[in-house]
C-alpha cells in the first residue's frame, strides 16, 4: 500500500502545540488590556467594587455621577430615592408635576434616563446639589476603621430623604459578615452608626 504523506513528527507537533499556547496567551493579554481601559466592561463583567479605581463611590467619581444626574432633574423637581452601588448609581427622581423618572449612572460616566410614565403626589426629596459628593467614601473608610468591614464586602447605600425635621441620610449595608445590621449615617458620612444606636453629640 503505497503512503500519500507521511505523519507529523513530534517536534512539528510540538512547535505547533507552542505556536497556539503563545496565540492564547496574545488574546488573553489583549482581551485583559480592553477591560482595563473600558469602565463598562470592567463593570458588566463584576470587577469593580468599592475600592476600585472608578468605583461610583469614590469622591470624585460620585461627584460626576450627581452632576449628571442633577443635569437630569428639571427645575423644580427632586431626587426621591438613591442608591449608590461600586458600578451603579441610580437615582429616582420627581418633577414639578409628580412625573417620576428614573436615571442610572455607570463607570465611564454612561447615563441611562427611563421616564417611567408613573406620577406620584409626594415630592419630598432632595436636589443633587444638597448630597455631599464625599459622603460614600468616607462611610467606606470609617466603616473599616470603626467597625472592621471591608470594602470589598460592600452592597449599597440608600438613601433615607427627609423626613419633618429629620434630615436626608444614608443607610449602609455589606455582604460580609451575613448578619451584619449595616450601618447609617448622615449625607456628608458623619455620624457613623449602627441603626437604632444614639447619633453622637
Amino acid at each position: 500500500m503505497s503512503r500519500t504523506g507521511a505523519a507529523p513528527s513530534p517536534l512539528g507537533l510540538a512547535g505547533f502545540a507552542v505556536a497556539a499556547l503563545l496565540l492564547s496567551v496574545l488574546v488573553l493579554v489583549h482581551q485583559e488590556h480592553v477591560y482595563e481601559r473600558d469602565p463598562q466592561l470592567r463593570a458588566r463583567a463584576g470587577l469593580v467594587d468599592a475600592a476600585s479605581d472608578i468605583s461610583l463611590m469614590r469622591a470624585a467619581n460620585f461627584s460626576r455621577a450627581l452632576s449628571a444626574i442633577d443635569a437630569r432633574t428639571p427645575a423644580g423637581g427632586a431626587i426621591t430615592g438613591m442608591s449608590v452601588m461600586p458600578a451603579n448609581v441610580s437615582a429616582t427622581v420627581v418633577s414639578a408635576s409628580g412625573a417620576v423618572t428614573d436615571v442610572t449612572v455607570t463607570p465611564g460616566l454612561h447615563v441611562s434616563v427611563n421616564a417611567t410614565g408613573n406620577r406620584v403626589t409626594d415630592r419630598r426629596g432632595l436636589r443633587a446639589t444638597d448630597i455631599p459628593a464625599g459622603g460614600p467614601q468616607r462611610i467606606l473608610a470609617e466603616a473599616q476603621r470603626r467597625f472592621a468591614l471591608q470594602p470589598a464586602d460592600f452592597e449599597r447605600l440608600e438613601l433615607d430623604r427627609p423626613v419633618g425635621d429629620q434630615p436626608g441620610a444614608w443607610s449602609a449595608s455589606w455582604s460580609q459578615p451575613t448578619d451584619d445590621d449595616g450601618l447609617v449615617a448622615a449625607l456628608d458620612g458623619s455620624h457613623l452608626r449602627r441603626p437604632f444606636a444614639p447619633e453622637p453629640g
